[in-house]
């Protein structure tokens, strides 16, 4: 991959910077069995997991378009506590449902179900010595910003672009603009990272953006994209 000249890098976040710190189905069936949840299958983590990619896929975009500030975060639950539900529809749900949500969806705000990839600590603060601008672009909700604190990287980005404030959502070209607005920054002078190919790859390519696809397990080896296998390889492309 050919060095670029940017002004500003933008990074995608679950999946890229950060990671579940076990699959989804895990996390839950761990959590649910705390609030009366009784499940003997095996199996039942891997297909609460797929239930969890359908019930994601199926609610839509996580963004409010011309939702008033002060009802975001009401929102965000709302959309949350809907997904949660239909991932455990097809297996009963918990006794204490609505308990058992609010705990978990209190857990994912905080540093317990989350890892850092294992570059961040090295890229992120060798970009900025370069005195390259630092944004994150995420279709996460306004809870990133507690999980960027609690993993100690608060601090390194300019900007952060949440799709429920933005109003859009990746791929939709306008959170990327936003992004590079607060970045004072070109879309032509800027580049996205991000893990999943229309969301990140496309999304930024379509506002004018240069972009990189993460792929750290080679998912996507057949796409004709740039793509990265490190987050550390970043650096012979940018400095």
């Amino acid at each position: 991959m050919q060095r670029l000249l940017v002004q500003a890098v933008l990074f995608d976040a679950v999946g890229t910077l950060f990671h579940l710190r076990a699959p989804v189905g895990e996390i839950y069936l761990e959590q649910a069995r705390r609030y009366g949840f009784e499940a003997s299958d095996p199996e039942l983590p891997v297909k609460l997991t797929r239930s969890f990619r359908a019930a994601f896929r199926a609610q839509g975009p996580l963004a409010f378009p011309d939702a008033p500030v002060d009802r975001i975060q009401e929102l965000e639950r709302a959309w949350w506590r809907s997904v949660v539900f239909r991932t455990f529809a097809p297996f009963g749900h918990p006794p204490d449902f609505e308990n058992f949500f609010e705990h978990v969806f209190e857990m994912f705000r905080t540093g317990e179900a989350w890892r850092l990839d294992l570059d961040v600590r090295l890229v992120l603060p060798a970009l900025r010595d370069k005195g390259l601008k630092i944004g994150l672009v995420t279709n996460y909700d306004s809870r990133v910003l507690d999980v960027l604190v609690a993993l100690g990287i608060r601090s390194l980005f300019d900007c952060v672009t949440i799709s429920t404030l933005a109003g859009a959502a990746k791929p939709d070209p306008r959170i990327f603009a936003e992004a590079c607005a607060a970045l004072s920054s070109l879309p032509s002078d800027a580049c996205h990272i991000g893990d999943d190919p229309e969301e990140d790859w496309e999304g930024a390519r379509q506002t004018g953006m240069h972009a990189i696809l993460y792929d750290p397990s080679a998912r996507y080896r057949d796409l004709d994209v740039p793509r990265l296998s490190r987050l550390a390889d970043l650096l012979r492309i940018l400095l």
